[in-house]
Parts: structure tokens; sequence; C-alpha cells
């Protein structure tokens, strides 16, 4: 078995044994991963992103491969160096040997280089991996931006589930904002938390939720008929009468024809 061979075996094993992805389905990750190395092996001195990007983009462009598919590779591609490959506390980077260069999160100058800057960056990528749209992106990218001033600009590194919750029910109290929008600000956090920062997002019960809006029936029950017509007397219960029984004529004649 040859080193590649031997690198994809253990990928499969590590994808079953951390439940990443459906077991029946890992095969298909390490297939597209399999397709990835060979490509990258034929490009050795671009960097490792430019290089992810270009393999989905011949894959877009072939006929053979559908959308979903191409999203399915990105999701391999990305599980590989962000999950396999990577250690606890390091990210990996691909030499031009292939070989696993890993990198501490801290700088020499003591600096955390998971700055905001940084996040942002890495937002991008990720999502254009995952082919987000632009719109989803742009609105990912305001909610991150809201989340971070409401912490006061703090460390990313330092950011925890109940920052998560805090911020969701802040902006379902104070800024008493809808249902729907609470949702895409949670699924923004959620977003940042599992695909950039690498942590899972717990105890986020007992969040306050942003009311539904109550949305008024399109039309009147028929208890609400028969209120109504008992209000109505003479030529006024007419007027109501007559457009339904040509409107019953006309659906009838409709019915003939056919």
């Amino acid at each position: 078995m040859d080193n590649n061979q031997k690198k994809l075996s253990e990928f499969e094993e590590f994808l079953k044994r951390s439940h990443l992805v459906p077991p029946e389905k890992a095969w298909f990750y390490v297939y597209w991963v399999d397709r990835f190395l060979k490509y990258y092996q034929q490009r050795p001195s671009k960097p490792f992103n430019q290089i992810v990007a270009s393999y989905l983009e011949t894959m877009e462009t072939d006929s053979r491969f559908a959308a979903w598919q191409v999203k399915q590779a990105a999701d391999a591609v990305l599980l590989y160096a962000e999950k396999y490959l990577k250690s606890d506390k390091r990210f990996v980077t691909l030499s031009t040997s292939d070989s696993i260069e890993l990198k501490s999160n801290i700088s020499n100058s003591g600096k955390n280089i998971y700055d905001w800057k940084e996040i942002f960056i890495r937002l991008h990528e990720n999502m254009r991996l995952r082919h987000y749209s632009p719109r989803t992106e742009k609105a990912y990218r305001i909610w991150i931006n809201k989340f971070r001033n409401h912490l006061n600009n703090r460390d990313p590194l330092t950011l925890e589930g109940k920052d998560v919750k805090g911020y969701l029910t802040h902006i379902a109290l104070r800024e008493r904002v809808s249902a729907s929008t609470q949702n895409q600000a949670f699924n923004a956090l959620l977003f940042l938390f599992r695909n950039i920062l690498q942590k899972s997002l717990d105890n986020l019960t007992n969040i306050v939720r942003a009311r539904q809006k109550r949305r008024l029936p399109v039309v009147l029950t028929r208890e609400e008929i028969y209120q109504l017509f008992s209000l109505l007397e003479g030529s006024y219960l007419l007027r109501y009468i007559q457009p339904i029984g040509q409107a019953v004529r006309d659906t009838l004649r409709l019915g003939d024809c056919d």
C-alpha cells in the first residue's frame, strides 16, 4: 500500500470513528479526497487554498458532476484538511513536498493568529469552498461583526456558547427582531463556531426566542360566514349572494368545457 492509499484508508477510519458523516457515505468522501490529492500533486508549487478553489472550479465546469457532488467534494477536502490533518490547537498547511507543516496558533510575538481580521478571511474562504451564495456570505459577515461589536471586540478564541446565548437573547429583547432574523443570526454564529473556531455550541437552552408574527387567515371560516350573513338583510344580503352565485355558475361552465 503506497503512502496515499494509507492516508486515505486512515481518513476513512477517522470519518467513521468521529461520526462526521454517515458511515455509508464515508467512501464517497474518500473518493473525492483521492481525486483532489492527485490534482494537488500535479501543482505542488501553488498555495493550498488556490488549488482547492481551482479543483472545485474544474468540477463545476465538468458536465459529469452535479452541483451536490461539487459541494460534497468541497466538504470532503475541508474535512480532510481541517479535521483529519489538524491537531487540537494547530492548523495545517501542505508544503510543496506534500508533507504536513504544523503551525502553532501563537506566533513568536505572542499575538494570537486568530484575530478578527483572520476570522473574516477564513469565513470568506470557507463559505466560498462550501458554495454559499454571496448574499448569504454578506448576511453572515454582518451578523458576526455585530456579535463582535456586542462583545467589545473580544479575543475570538475566548468565545463560548454562553456568549451566543446572551447575544441571541439580546437581539430578541432589545432589538425586537423577528423570529426569522434571529434564526439567521444563529446560523451565522453556528457557522463561525463550527467551521472557523472549531468549537461546539453547547448550553443553548433557555434562549429567549423572538415572537412569530401572527398572520391573518386568507379566507373566512364557515362559522364566520354564517355570522356575517346573519347581520345582513335585504339588498345588502343580495349584494353579497349574487356575485357568489355568478362565480359558482362560471366554475360549473368551465367544468363542462373540460
